[in-house]
């Protein structure tokens, strides 16, 4: 055989076993490779699941900062503001604080004893607050997140984002700060403070972006849960506020939305001596003056009534008119409400008949409930 052909043939099934050998490593180092992918994967999915479930809720924020309360604080010493950030230890944690008494400075230097703005992130009063929410969710600065401009916002924007935008009744120097809770074809529904009061907090103004003049998105890098059962956001009452002394009547109250989780009031009157309130609603009038009724929900929404006292009832006074408060122009479809009362609050006849001299524009029912049908008076 010849010399060259017999080496080859010894040499190729050593070739072989070479190249085999390596293939195995090789195949080894893939199948790690994908295994260490798909741990890597895996523990991914369970970080956000964990985060999505650590995560505070809209409700868990709506019960945090309730609903008409005041993202402000009781102002101690060392108080203060420069370029809109808060110095001053004394004044504590203000950034978690809210009380219920609207500011007195706003955003000045308040003495020892007044109420002013929060901050949070170098921010005060609304962007603070739109600010705060973000962190208390994500964990980050919205800052930080995507932005987007007013055309991309109205085709992107989800619960948990932070909008800045100008117009719309915002303040023409500083726009307005909110943190998005609903999105609807109408608007979004915002979280925010300092726009119907001084540093008021409220959940329940929708926002059309389609009426702004401008306006910057913070995209949240995950949307906020608005799952579950709302927090109450406002407390719907109705009763007689006017009364005689010796006189009880019965009042009704409920939360706001009528689906919250939490349904319990409590109530109180500020001066038991002119009118005493039970806990079922039930107001009685013992003196002549004005009282307070407080109703609150758990998460401290609360609502305050006043109560006014009159002498008794003398039989022998006849009513010499009527008093009504209520909106006279109205669009087709709306529903509004008018109150009505005798005079004077002395007389001994209360009894009122609502009734509508052209029921085709509009009705009303006995409690003063107005609805327009058609255009007409």
């Amino acid at each position: 055989m010849n010399m060259k052909k017999l080496v080859s043939c010894l040499l190729l099934p050593a070739l072989l076993v070479t190249a085999a050998a390596a293939a195995e490593p090789a195949q080894a180092l893939v199948q790690t490779e994908q295994v260490q992918a798909e741990q890597v994967q895996a523990q991914t999915e369970q970080t956000q699941t964990e985060q999505a479930q650590t995560q505070p809720a809209l409700r868990d924020l709506q019960n945090t900062f309730p609903q008409g309360a005041y993202w402000n604080h009781l102002a101690q010493e060392g108080h203060g503001y420069e370029n809109y950030a808060h110095y001053g230890d004394a004044c504590g944690d203000v950034e978690n604080t809210y009380t219920w008494t609207r500011c007195a400075v706003h955003g000045g230097t308040a003495e020892a004893g007044e109420y002013d703005c929060n901050c949070f992130n170098g921010a005060q009063q609304c962007c603070g607050f739109a600010q705060k929410l973000a962190f208390t969710v994500c964990g980050e600065s919205c800052l930080d997140w995507q932005q987007y401009g007013l055309s991309e916002a109205l085709s992107v924007v989800k619960p948990g984002d932070v909008i800045h935008y100008y117009g719309g009744g915002a303040s023409a120097r500083w726009g307005h700060w909110a943190f998005v809770i609903g999105c609807a074809d109408e608007g979004v529904t915002v979280g925010e403070c300092n726009w119907s009061d001084l540093c008021q907090i409220t959940w329940t103004r929708m926002l059309d972006l389609r009426a702004v003049a401008g306006a910057t998105l913070y995209s949240a890098p995950s949307p906020l849960d608005t799952s579950g059962a709302p927090a109450v956001t406002g407390i719907a009452t109705a009763g007689m506020t006017k009364l005689h002394v010796g006189d009880t009547v019965q009042w009704t109250a409920s939360v706001l939305p009528a689906d919250a989780a939490e349904q319990s009031l409590n109530w109180t009157a500020s001066d038991p001596s002119v009118a005493t309130v039970e806990q079922d609603g039930t107001v009685t009038a013992c003196k002549p003056g004005k009282c307070d009724v407080l109703i609150v929900a758990e998460n401290g929404v609360r609502k305050t009534v006043t109560v006014t006292v009159a002498p008794e009832t003398d039989v022998n006074i006849p009513v010499t008119g009527i008093e009504t408060a209520g909106r006279t122009e109205l669009r087709v479809g709306e529903t509004v409400r008018w109150t009505a009362e005798v005079t004077p609050v002395e007389a001994g006849e209360k009894f009122l008949w609502w009734d509508a001299g052209n029921p085709g524009v509009a009705t009303v029912d006995q409690t003063g409930r107005i609805r327009a049908h058609r255009a007409g008076k």
